[in-house]
């Protein structure tokens, strides 16, 4: 179980490191229940991610959907979040080329990580010049490489993007920007037990009630009454039907 001053010191530290305002709180937890959903760590490892990846994420221009989908994506080769969090720090800084023979090892292979204006590609876009220049390369090759450019720290988050690609890190963002929300709802086509999925449904519907802003566009009370001892269904259009009216036995 977690406590709630430990969530709610988790997304006080996220909302300071990536500058997210109090009206995008909502977001900041769907994603941090779909980088659970979606990875093998729990909330501590992800805390603790955050505590040691976010900041300098943050600072390279990292947003939280990215941050979040590179720790679930890159999670199975780490013990813990906060092995997950220094290595993807030190990947960050490596991205420029932390020597000359890194430099070198970047360019014979065409990697850049960054476009004309200096700035750096998305996540998802570095996922895949992993995938095109070190994917086909010999073991040997691959592990000289990684080696070079990133360092035996950095070279584990390398390895997880490029084992995703981009189309790995789409889909698995994707997920994570949805929160739990879809996985709360496949799991009801396999639950029998009524008070359970009533449950579930119930949190489903809030989940998007809290999320969606329902505007009533008009409301007009019945405009006649009745006996008791008749009984009148009501209709759409608020008029009464004779041919439905009933007297009660």
């Amino acid at each position: 179980m977690v406590d709630a001053s430990s969530s709610s010191a988790l997304v006080t530290d996220i909302m300071g490191q990536f500058k997210i305002g109090a009206a995008e709180l909502p977001g900041v937890v769907q994603k941090v229940v779909g980088a659970l959903d979606t990875s093998k760590f729990g909330f501590d490892d992800f805390r603790l991610a955050v505590g040691q990846g976010g900041a300098v994420a943050a600072a390279a221009g990292v947003d939280l959907l990215d941050f979040a989908t590179a720790i679930s994506a890159t999670s199975t080769q780490f013990t813990s979040g906060a092995d997950a969090g220094t290595s993807f720090k030190t990947y960050i800084q490596s991205l420029v080329g932390t020597s000359n023979q890194a430099k070198l090892a970047m360019k014979k292979l065409g990697i850049s990580f960054f476009d004309a204006d200096g700035r750096m590609k998305p996540l998802a876009e570095q996922a895949e010049i992993l995938r095109k220049a070190l994917g086909n390369l010999t073991d040997k090759s691959k592990t000289d490489a990684l080696s070079t450019i990133f360092g035996s720290d950095a070279s584990r988050t390398a390895i997880g993007l490029m084992e995703q690609g981009a189309d790995g890190f789409e889909k698995l963002q994707a997920a994570i920007g949805k929160g739990d929300v879809d996985k709360k709802i496949q799991s009801l086509t396999g639950e029998v037990n009524a008070a359970k999925r009533n449950a579930t449904i119930a949190d489903v519907w809030k989940t998007l009630s809290d999320d969606t802003v329902y505007i009533a566009l008009h409301h007009q009370t019945l405009a006649y009454a009745m006996k008791r001892e008749f009984d009148i269904q009501v209709s759409p259009e608020n008029q009464v039907h004779m041919k439905f009216i009933a007297a009660k036995q």
